[in-house]
């Protein structure tokens, strides 16, 4: 059952930093990340621009 679908996109509601955000952008997978605290938010920013990818929040 396991390997009866496939995996695009991984939600993560306690974002942190941004290690599964990052984990799933080297997967190409598509990442919802929600994070409540602003501070975290603003590192999670600038690693998405260190890598290139342009955030939306």
């Amino acid at each position: 059952m396991l390997g009866s679908f496939t995996v695009r996109s991984v939600i993560d509601p306690f974002a942190g930093s941004g290690t599964t955000g990052m984990a799933a952008y080297d997967l190409g997978l598509d990442c919802l990340m929600i994070e409540k605290d602003s501070a975290h938010v603003a590192t999670i920013k600038k690693l998405l621009r260190f890598v290139g990818f342009g955030a939306t929040a």
